[in-house]
């Protein structure tokens, strides 16, 4: 019999199992801990989509978090899309032992408190540590930290890369760091699944408030870091099956679709430089594939860092794979440029303002629900 271990399924285990060690009397737990909030707001200052889009966004209107559905919507200033508030906390019960949960509260959702991490960390060697729980799918460079938006220097990150149906797993990985050389090194191995009810990024395509179960199962994969001074780059590569279940119209679960997702990030920080370059591409049996890439450029001067940002995605339909009733309009396809300005307050603070111009080059299925448009967004971000 196959077992489905939801976020709540591993929450409950690991905090039940958490609890029963650290209630031994034997045992001194050092407990620690920080929060993390953004507030931001934004205004659309112009799109080619008027009025209600055909899946109930109120445009102009613009997409900043598609894993959220965070969407910017016209009629003065908006708080929510970019808007979070979380605590990410660590019980260590010996050197070998610790327990690791995140919760985070999202104005994109409405406040709904949603558990992200809850895991725990067993030390195999001083090098070596196994992690079983439910974690954040490391597809890209700042998945485990994208949350937090003190972390990077982007009000939202690229929507464009950083934009996909599911963004945690629940099963086991094994870390390893060594050097290479006058190289740092991280492989980081990892299976599991996830069953996301209620997926928000789907209302972005078939509807506000239309639920559609998302699952990925067998999800096999790897990453591998290297880091030396201002340089850090990164590789992955995964794999796993994908279904939707359309839950309104009772069809149940669509046969399962094989997947494989590929990824390279370089992050250079040369003197007072940042940039950034990250490319992720698909080939899922559904449709086809997807290629997704950004490139970022800033230079800090003092407490100040201006940046630009070019991100791109575009879907690629292979008909022998797709629907043609599922894609009668052909691709989807946009380009964002970013303009960011950030300035540090406190070693812990900083205030960001974000100008987007959207640039939307699909074919006419695509164009009329959010088309061209642009958005500006200011946002207070710190850690505590």
């Amino acid at each position: 019999m196959r077992a489905y271990f939801s976020c709540r399924t591993i929450g409950v285990f690991l905090v039940g199992m958490a609890a029963g060690i650290l209630s031994s009397p034997v045992l001194a737990v050092d407990f620690s801990g920080n929060g993390f909030l953004t507030l931001a707001a934004g205004r659309m200052l112009g799109g080619s989509v008027e009025g209600m889009n055909s899946v109930g966004y109120n445009c102009p209107c613009q997409i900043a978090d598609y894993s959220q559905a965070g969407v910017y919507q016209s009629g003065g200033l908006k708080l929510g899309p970019d808007s979070k508030i979380g605590y990410h906390g660590k019980a260590t019960v010996n050197e070998t032992l610790s327990f690791t949960a995140q919760a985070v509260s999202r104005g994109a959702q409405n406040g709904k408190v949603d558990l992200e991490w809850a895991y725990g960390n067993y030390s195999l060697t001083p090098q070596t540590t196994l992690q079983f729980g439910r974690k954040r799918l490391p597809l890209f460079y700042y998945s485990e930290t994208e949350d937090v938006g003190f972390s990077f220097p982007w009000l939202h990150l690229p929507p464009q890369t950083y934009g996909w149906e599911v963004v945690n797993y629940n099963g086991i990985n094994i870390l390893h760091k060594s050097q290479l050389g006058s190289w740092a090194t991280t492989l980081n191995a990892f299976v599991g699944q996830e069953l996301r009810k209620n997926d928000p990024y789907q209302y972005l395509y078939s509807g506000k408030g239309y639920r559609i179960d998302t699952e990925w199962s067998g999800i096999v994969g790897a990453e591998y870091l290297l880091s030396h001074d201002w340089i850090d780059a990164r590789i992955m590569y995964m794999q796993s099956n994908t279904r939707n279940n359309d839950v309104p119209s009772g069809t149940g679960w669509s046969p399962k679709k094989r997947q494989q997702l590929a990824g390279a990030s370089l992050i250079l920080t040369p003197g007072d430089w940042f940039i950034a370059s990250e490319t992720l591409v698909t080939k899922r049996k559904a449709y086809g594939g997807d290629f997704a890439a950004s490139f970022s450029v800033g230079r800090r001067f003092g407490q100040w860092m201006p940046m630009v940002t070019i991100a791109k995605y575009r879907q690629i339909i292979d008909m022998n794979e797709a629907d043609p009733n599922s894609y009668p309009d052909g691709t989807e396809r946009h380009t964002d440029i970013s303009f960011v300005l950030r300035y540090d307050l406190t070693s812990t603070s900083d205030i960001k303002v974000q100008y987007d111009n959207w640039r939307d080059q699909s074919n006419p299925g695509f164009t009329k629900n959010y088309g061209r448009s642009q958005l500006i967004t200011i946002a207070y971000d710190m850690v505590f």
